[in-house]
This record gives structure tokens, sequence and C-alpha cells, in this order.
């Protein structure tokens, strides 16, 4: 069981506490001004009929009120939504008939969003309003929690569920991010109404399969849009009526629940300093600095570079702002990794093979690392019961933390990736359009060829498939004529490695060993781009192509972290600067192995 004020719990609600701070509501009835309470009134039995929206904006919403005189109407385009749940029947009513108002105490919602730090903005579409859904689109992009009115023109959810599948759509083109939705309605039958949008969500183009329905909220990966009940809900079947003044709360609840990791909630922590410092920083590169900065340009050989130097600049004072944050529930300290533990131990049992370690053990290993790790020999307890004899392995220690060996090797191999490259042609950020890759330092490509037997012969003397550039960054710019970049080869590896890359349609990564050596160093010549004056790729199809002056062709798969480029770079010089030195046998390895010294007795 997790423990009542478990650490890590805490820690995830403090981030996202101190992480949201913009709200959007779209509603058409939203008042700012004092509203009256709605008295409640049984809701109509009205039927209808699931009809997408997808196909025209015209369309008939699925969740239109139909008052109860035309549910019988063979005209009427409302019938019972196949496989829903029984309360459909009882789900609509037309506002119009009944007096009973969906309006929203935008005031009071406002004013607790404020309490909170967080700032509330509304969008108050008009009926037939021409651009609602792009306008609706655009004040949500960027917001952290969106809220949307699920009728918000003609008493008709076709609105809502364009707006809904319009963000989803835009996030998806940026390879997606946290995104908490909330259809706060003033119907009943929630679980219908989000039945009905998950639907619909299936229905579009792209979004198929990417989310599940559980209830009365729909989920996906980094997704949850969650449906609530205004307090004049009509009706009580089906309902998770909130108040106003509650409602900044649940949806805080409901965004902890979106983000469970320990990292992403570090994340949180670390996002929500930065943006809390973020107009200082911008004071700190105020104007009176442009001088010297244009006089340090104005002194390089490549003025280019001042751009990368302005760059480290502002990355410093990010990172300064994370590790100076003075607030202490932001801090990954050793209980919250604890309570990591307690919270993953409910449903997660730590094994290695047929091997299991407590919960205790694994906070061992959490909080003092490698010592731990060794004193961990004969703590396992085996299938049979009885302890093992065996200690657990640096390389293979990731797996009491996964379900599966397999699991664990894949999640390391993508976190190996995050830790190595700054930007991939497959991997985790979308890059921006017309944005081309610059061969330099640290790219690494992969042979794309030879594409027929015409091409072979071309090929015949690369060997290796996979390329890391050694070109210095200062050589890999301002160039006017063909230029040779050094390449360090290898191939994928089948035991050891030391690069992890990701390939189109090969998740979670393709381990690679590149070797060291100089014998292994391949010269490879290209033309730079006139205009730009250094090589760069071109678009084709969904990858980047490098060509050669043989015309030979390459596949740009990312970039090397600058520090580990050069690190690489470093070690392959300092292993060209080998002395061979002809020493005495005993001694050479009596510096590279433990030996047992004889020590002479004392007289």
């Amino acid at each position: 069981m997790v423990e009542a004020g478990n650490a890590f719990i805490d820690y995830r609600l403090a981030g996202v506490s101190r992480f949201l701070q913009t709200a959007v509501v779209i509603d058409n009835e939203a008042e700012l001004r004092t509203i009256g309470p709605a008295a409640p009134l049984e809701p109509r039995v009205a039927q209808r009929k699931a009809r997408s929206v997808l196909g025209s904006v015209a369309a008939t919403s699925p969740a239109k009120a139909i008052p109860a005189e035309t549910a019988g109407d063979a005209s009427s385009t409302a019938t019972r939504v196949p496989d829903a749940p029984a309360t459909a029947a009882r789900l609509d009513v037309n506002d119009a008939d009944t007096g009973v108002s969906g309006s929203l105490n935008a005031k009071i919602l406002t004013d607790a969003f404020s309490q909170r730090e967080i700032i509330c903005g509304l969008y108050r579409p008009e009926a037939a309003e021409d651009g609602m859904v792009e306008l609706a689109t655009n004040a949500a992009k960027h917001a952290d929690v969106v809220i949307v009115d699920w009728l918000l023109e003609n008493n008709s959810s076709v609105r809502a569920v364009e707006i809904v599948i319009g963000i989803l759509r835009e996030d998806m083109r940026g390879n997606g991010r946290l995104r908490l939705m909330a259809i706060y309605t003033s119907m009943n039958g929630i679980s219908v109404i989000a039945h009905e949008l998950f639907d619909q969500i299936e229905q579009a183009d792209g979004l198929a399969g990417r989310f599940a329905l559980d209830g009365a909220t729909i989920v996906g990966a980094d997704v949850r849009i969650c449906v609530l009940s205004k307090p004049q809900s009509i009706g009580d079947t089906d309902v998770d009526r909130v108040a106003e003044a509650d409602l900044p709360r649940r949806l805080i609840e409901e965004f902890v629940k979106l983000s469970t990791g320990l990292l992403t909630s570090f994340a949180l922590h670390s996002i929500a300093a930065v943006r809390r410092s973020a107009h200082h920083v911008v004071a700190v590169f105020g104007e009176h600095l442009d001088g010297a900065y244009l006089a340090h340009r104005s002194s390089l050989q490549d003025p280019d570079e001042a751009t990368e130097f302005a760059i480290n600049l502002l990355v410093g004072e990010l990172q300064n702002a994370i590790a100076v944050d003075e607030r202490k529930d932001g801090e990954m300290a050793v209980e919250v990794m604890a309570g990591w533990v307690e919270t993953k131990s409910a449903t997660h049992r730590f094994r290695k093979g047929e091997e299991e370690a407590s919960p205790e053990i694994v906070k061992g290993l959490v909080a003092d690392g490698l010592t731990a790790l060794k004193a961990a020999r004969g703590k396992l307890v085996k299938a049979d019961g009885k302890l093992s004899d065996r200690a657990l392995k640096v390389e293979t220690v990731g797996e009491i933390f996964y379900e599966t060996p397999q699991q664990a090797w894949e999640r390391q191999l993508e976190f190996a990736r995050l830790s190595i490259f700054k930007r991939e042609a497959h991997g985790r950020s979308q890059l921006p359009d017309g944005w081309l890759p610059t061969l330099m330092l640290g790219s690494v490509l992969k042979v794309f060829g030879p594409k027929n037997d015409a091409e072979k012969p071309l090929y015949d003397d690369i060997g290796d498939n996979y390329f890391v550039c050694l070109q210095p960054i200062c050589d890999s710019v301002r160039i006017d004529q063909l230029t040779g970049f050094p390449f360090q080869t290898g191939n994928a590896a089948t035991q050891k490695f030391n690069l992890v890359v990701r390939e189109r349609d090969v998740s979670p990564g393709t381990p690679l060993l590149v070797n060291s050596k100089l014998g292994h160093t391949q010269v490879l010549k290209f033309q730079p781009d006139e205009k730009a004056r250094c090589v760069r790729a071109t678009k084709v199809g969904d990858d980047f192509v490098f060509t050669d002056s043989r015309s030979r062709q390459f596949i740009w798969l990312g970039d090397i972290r600058d520090m580990k480029a050069h690190h690489d770079a470093t070690a392959i010089a300092a292993n060209a600067q080998r002395v061979g030195l002809v020493e005495l046998e005993w001694f050479r390895l009596a510096t590279e192995s433990k030996v047992e010294v004889y020590v002479a007795p004392q007289a």
C-alpha cells in the first residue's frame, strides 16, 4: 500500500501546481455578472443517433438537444447511440424549450484560477460566428488547460468536437505534448458524451487508435479529456457536478493523473522555475549589452560563431535558474524517489529473472547507488524462497524497474538516445518546416545506397554502414569549395556498443559500435551550398540526405550533443597519440591489474 503523505505524490502535486499558469475557457454562455442558480428540472426523454461532424461543419451534432415532441418524428436526426449506456435516452434537453440555463459564472471561475496563480482567458463565441473553430483552437494552442462547453452553437456539439479534434491535430503536428481538456457541460449523461466524442476522434484522420475510453474520460499518450458537469446540470443520472469555484482544484487533480512519472514531475518543476525566471533572464540580456555582443562578433574569424556563443549564454542562465530554484518542494530528493518505489510496489514486483528484490532493497539502490548495488549480494529472493548468492550487475539492474527484460532494454535504449542526441531525424521533437541539417562535428549518417546494381561500384570502398562526422565546427562553415570531411565509421552492434540511433520504423533504437581507431576513419568530400557556405542536406521524402562528390547518398540520423561529440573526438585524437613504449612487462601489468604484493618480513 502507498503510505499517506507519500513524498513522491506530494512532489507530483507540487510540480503540477507550480507548472500550471494558463487556462482557456470556451463557452458561449459565459457570464461575468452574477448569475442566479437555475432550478433543476427533470430532463425530457430524447433519442439521438451518432453522426460524424468531420465531413461537413454543417453536420447535425450527435449531442444536439431534441424536444420530446419531435423524438419520434421520422425527419429527426437523433436516435440512440449504439453501444452507449442506457442513460443515453435521458441525456438531452433543449434549453430554449425548458428554460434551463447552461450559463457559466466566469467571474467565480476566473477568481478561483487567480487564487492559484493561474491566468484564465475567456473566449465567448457568438452564434454562427465565422472562424469560431480557428479562433478557439488558436486561443487554446498554448494554454496549459482547455475548458470547452459541449453545446457551443444552436444546442449542437459540432463546434466543440471540431475544436477538440483541431487541438489534438495541432499537438500531433508538434510530435505531441501534455494536453488536458475538459468538456464542462450542463447536460447529464457525461459517459455518453465522452462516448460520442471518442467515436468522433476515432473517425478523424490520423487520430484513430491513439486513444482509449475510460468511463467519462478519454485518455491517450500525454492526453486526458475529461467530461464534467456544471453545478446546474439537469437531472441526477450520470453526472459529475463541479462548481466553478472548485473547477481549478479538480483540473489540477486531473493533470496530476496525466503526469505520473518521476522525470515528468522533475520536468514540470524545472520548467516552472524557468517560467518564473523568464522575465528576469530576458532583462539580463538587455540592449545595453548589444554593443559588447557585436564587438565580440566583429572580432571573430567566423562571425557566425557568435550566435552559438549567445545560445550557450542563454542556456547557461536557464540552467542556473533550475539549479538554484528556491522551492524545496521542487527538489528530487531521496525521499521522493523512495516514495516512487512505494507507489510502484503497489502494482509492480521488482524482479530480475527469477529473483526478486524487496522495496526496501530498491529504496537503498536509488538512495546509495553503486554501494548498495554491491551490497545487494545475498539479499535477492529466488522463486523457491531461498536467498540468491548473486549480485545485481550494473548493466542489468534496470530490469528490476520494468515488467520484462525486453521492456527494460528498450526503455534504456530510448533514454540513451535522449542523453546522446540534441536533435534526431526521427526522434522526439518535430523539426521546423524548411529546416535542413548542416554537416558538422557530431552529425550521424547512414549509407543510403546502393539502390541498384549500377551504383554498387560507388560504394565498394565504404564497407561500414554508419558514419560519425569529426569535422570541427569552425571548418564546417564559411566554405566555398569542395571540402573533405573525416568520419569515424561503425556498424550495428551485436554485443558491445557505444552509440544508439533511431532509424525510420525502428523503435526504440539501433545500438552501434563506432570504432575509435584511426584505421576506421574515412574522408568523404562534399560540395557546399553556395548561399549558406556549408554542406546542407536535401529533403527526399521524409528523409534528410547528404550527397558527396561521387553522388553517394547518406541519410542524416541526428546530431550528437556538443560536449559528447567533442569528448568522443578528443578520445580519438588521444588514441592517435599513444606512444609505443617498450618497458618492463611485470611493471606494466602491475599498473593495469591487481597483483599480489609480497611484503618482506621485518627483521
